[in-house]
């Protein structure tokens, strides 16, 4: 998990009140927040989570890194564009937007799943 909170370093609580700190950040995408939710806990579509798993899927990333977890690609992933190490919530919408794929599914041609 990270330790994702305020400029002014207190930490982000989770609420429901008004959309809360969360989702209001995500201009109340619950698709983006879901994206979100996916990369804090790394229970994403990535390899990390596939090879602790024993998913048959690949682990090593498109970069062409070994393993592909979720601090690889926030911090290291030459193949996602980051503007600069996220530190709070914001920066993580910020990674999102440019980011669209990131921590996403990818949808089936036919339209399951």
């Amino acid at each position: 998990m990270f330790p994702y909170g305020h400029p002014d370093r207190r930490l982000l609580q989770p609420s429901y009140l008004n959309g809360g700190p969360w989702l209001s950040t995500f201009g109340h995408s619950i698709t983006e927040f879901a994206r979100v939710c996916r990369c804090i806990t790394g229970h994403a579509p990535i390899g990390a989570y596939y090879r602790r798993f024993k998913i048959n899927e690949p682990h090593g990333c498109t970069c062409g890194a070994a393993l592909q977890s979720h601090q690889h690609v926030l911090f290291r992933c030459r193949d996602h564009y980051s503007v600069h190490y996220p530190r709070f919530l914001r920066d993580i919408a910020a990674f999102m937007k440019y980011n669209p794929t990131a921590f996403g599914f990818n949808r089936d041609p036919s339209g399951v799943g």
